[in-house]
């Protein structure tokens, strides 16, 4: 059966290129883009928000992943405008890019324009026959998140009875996510919505590198990655350690920070703690319990909310919660031996389908380093059947399988130990017993570029759908 997606409508843009029009956008910023003749969508995008600071207006149109890559694999011929929509039998699915947490799913935006205010939800930005035909379940609707982990079934559940109230069967509605997130159907066996799932990081990686020499990153420096002529055996270098936290309301990422305390890693590694979220020294010390157990983490917490933020290369830099792809320091791995990749998710997501980011895809293997991953359960493996290698046995990565998360950072807390307490000669040694895994590392994700991470949603809407009438 055929699938053919839909989209709102072209506009010409300041080059005359005439490009597909994400759907996402209100019905009146829609109407101000068909009235002009070119459209500069990033000039456009900050004359409104002159008007909406917050920003949260641009929940579903900041990216445009889905459409990227189906244009790049599959082309125009199945692409289609909502006018052009008819019950002929094919499988149409409208995609909306969902550029927040899952949460924006379920929330209620305000948007100012020229002085009116608009009150608007997710459906309201869908076309009525587009709605009409989810709702007869002709169409379907496609949430893009394969950006992000999936991670929170809770919140997926209460979006499945904002569907079943707005008159649309969960059925009807595919996700995609960084994972597959079985979980949510383990907690939710009578759940209806469709997860399906794609990574999406190693194919940006190979265009970004050829970028680095080129072009200033959002932190102000051209960016370049580590090599094999780098590689100097004769040379200690002089860290031990480097591990890049920016966003800690992710709770496992205040645990290195304890670690980092503990094992006195500050002085000996490279560390960066940027964004508290609002966390005091109170929360801290409860949150490392968490983790931890019981303890005695009061003057640790102390020390490490006196600590944060603590920078490496963001000084100056006023929004410290994102940055891009474009920012590599090359000099950072060069002088580190081993990266601990604090992942998206740790405690939360999924055991066997673990989300996996540019943490883990760009940092430490573009860049030829070991890495201990805190992360989910199997990551390792994943990589492991994603035709990367690791570590074991020189590093030790039982921890992977373990599912419990307490247990699972004890186990990472012992191999960290036993790493801090080698000398600079015992981690030189070690790095260069793994550098053909390395180079293997760093090769491999280069051919990531001509995968389509949306082969696998293809497959799954076929599989679902095709035999519908």
């Amino acid at each position: 059966m055929n699938i053919k997606v839909v989209y709102s409508g072209h506009y010409r843009d300041k080059f005359g290129i005439d490009r597909y029009l994400l759907n996402g956008y209100h019905p009146e910023i829609k109407r101000m883009i068909a009235s002009q003749g070119t459209v500069d969508l990033a000039a456009l995008h900050r004359t409104i928000d002159q008007e909406n600071p917050d920003t949260q207006w641009r929940a579903f149109v900041s990216h445009g992943n889905f459409l990227q890559y189906y244009l790049k694999h599959r082309g125009v011929d199945d692409t289609v405008l909502v006018e052009a929509v008819v019950n002929d039998g094919s499988i149409y699915v409208y995609p909306i890019e969902i550029c927040y947490a899952l949460e924006s799913l379920l929330e209620q935006y305000s948007l100012k324009l020229n002085g009116v205010e608009y009150q608007y939800s997710l459906l309201d930005l869908i076309e009525p026959a587009i709605l009409k035909g989810v709702q007869q379940g002709w169409i379907k609707l496609l949430l893009n998140s394969i950006h992000d982990p999936l991670e929170h079934e809770d919140c997926l559940n209460k979006f499945e009875q904002y569907l079943i109230d707005n008159s649309i069967d969960p059925a009807n509605v595919i996700l995609v996510g960084g994972n597959k997130f079985d979980r949510y159907f383990e907690k939710h066996p009578e759940a209806r919505l469709k997860i399906t799932s794609g990574y999406i990081i190693p194919n940006q990686i190979e265009d970004r590198v050829k970028e680095f020499d080129s072009v200033v990153g959002s932190l102000g420096y051209k960016s370049s990655i580590v090599t094999e002529q780098d590689l100097d055996a004769a040379q200690l270098r002089p860290k031990k350690f480097i591990c890049l936290n920016r966003n800690l309301h992710r709770a496992h990422r205040w645990v290195m920070a304890y670690f980092a305390v503990k094992y006195n890693l500050l002085d000996n590694s490279i560390f960066s703690f940027l964004v508290r979220h609002g966390a005091d020294s109170d929360k801290i010390k409860n949150t490392i319990g968490h983790y931890l157990g019981p303890g005695d983490y009061d003057s640790a917490a102390e020390k490490i909310d006196k600590l944060v933020p603590y920078e490496i290369d963001t000084y100056g830099v006023e929004n410290k919660n994102g940055f891009t792809l474009n920012n590599n320091k090359k000099d950072f791995y060069a002088n580190t031996y081993i990266n601990i990749v604090t992942e998206t998710s740790f405690e939360r997501g999924d055991d066997h389908s673990p989300f996996i980011s540019e943490k883990t895809f760009l940092h430490p293997l573009v860049n030829l380093q070991p890495f201990i991953c805190v992360g989910n359960p199997n990551t390792i493996k994943t990589l492991n059947d994603l035709g990367f290698k690791t570590f074991h046995p020189l590093i030790d990565e039982s921890y992977d399988s373990c599912t419990n998360f307490r247990e699972r950072m004890q186990l990472i807390e012992r191999e960290i130990k036993r790493l801090s307490e080698m000398s600079q000669q015992q981690l030189h040694d070690l790095y260069y017993a793994l550098v053909d895994r390395l180079l293997h590392n760093q090769q491999h994700i280069m051919t990531f570029r001509n995968h389509d991470p949306f082969e696998t949603t293809f497959d799954d809407i076929r599989n679902w759908y095709g035999s519908q009438k």
